[in-house]
């Protein structure tokens, strides 16, 4: 399409700067002529664009779980509808939810937030949606009624107060109910001692996020950056071809490969290498720095 596009603007051109348009109904007809085929050109080039966005769309970007999956999903959405939250408070109703999503998973649903495959994101969608719906916007609400103003209206004041409730909340949920920072991650250490998969490696970076226990250390806009930069980590170091040529994944091969044994120096090794060697432009702080030290942080857990 390129090559007959330029062809045809060069022979306009010429003609038009020898004054050829002017007067010549010949001309005229030849043009006419060459916009038509221009045109035809340019649709079956659209028809053609079209018809690769939508082969790429059903191979590569399908939403399709597992029947088994899809059954789970569908039974947790039928409890969701007839749950009865009377009475309860958040770290209940978020404990209900997460236990129920969690147990039928396999006890993953952690991993699943951080790297996992299609199916993985779908069910930890749902149960995001979930936790919206009957504990965080709730919670809002409430807190905008004692503040006297909404996230929307200043959302940096905002998230100071709500921030902490919902670390409370979260740490109620997986059991670590009343305890500083300092007494939750040595609790997820513990729970985690001796577990050595790549999948446990996922689930305790997970508790040690949804506690507040990575934010609280690391600090605000530090914990953001290693969180995204831990994500893509994953698949640049276990899964490397998909995460260059952005390969569709095969049911159950994260999975599988997740069940393997995680090498903590290699994969902080790696992933601080990767640091080292990018460019971070734009920012109002050392984002490399704080990303290191990060990593640092991160990795100390596994060298107690």
């Amino acid at each position: 399409m390129t090559n007959d596009y330029v062809s045809v603007r060069r022979n306009m051109a010429a003609q038009s700067s020898q004054g050829q348009f002017r007067t010549s109904n010949s001309m005229q007809a030849a043009f006419g002529r060459q916009l038509a085929e221009l045109q035809k050109t340019v649709t079956q080039y659209t028809n053609r664009r079209n018809q690769d966005v939508v082969q790429i769309s059903a191979s590569s970007f399908s939403s399709e779980v597992s029947a088994s999956t899809e059954a789970k999903l569908a039974e947790l959405r039928e409890i969701a509808k007839n749950a009865d939250y009377t009475g309860m408070s958040y770290g209940e109703i978020s404990a209900a939810i997460w236990n129920r999503y969690n147990d039928a998973f396999g006890g993953n649903l952690g991993a699943f937030s951080i790297a996992g495959d299609e199916e993985m994101g779908i069910i930890n969608n749902q149960y995001v949606e979930e936790i919206r719906q009957y504990v965080e916007n709730p919670l809002k609400e409430d807190l905008a009624k004692e503040l006297g103003f909404t996230q929307q209206e200043n959302r940096a004041e905002f998230q100071k107060y709500f921030l902490p409730r919902l670390n409370e909340i979260n740490r109620e949920k997986l059991g670590y109910d009343g305890m500083t920072d300092d007494e939750t991650e040595a609790a997820i250490l513990e729970k985690y001692k001796g577990k050595d998969s790549i999948l446990d490696f996922l689930n305790m970076q997970a508790e040690l996020r949804i506690t507040g226990v990575l934010r609280n250390k690391m600090g605000e806009e530090a914990y953001g950056q290693y969180y995204g930069t831990l994500c893509r980590q994953v698949d640049k170091t276990y899964f490397p071809q998909h995460y260059l040529d952005q390969i569709p994944f095969k049911p159950g091969e994260k999975y599988n490969t997740f069940l393997q044994k995680f090498d903590p120096d290699f994969f902080f090794s790696e992933m601080k290498s990767g640091v080292q060697r990018s460019t971070f432009r734009y920012f109002n702080y050392d984002v490399k720095g704080a990303l290191l030290q990060s990593i640092d942080l991160a990795w100390s857990m596994y060298q107690t």
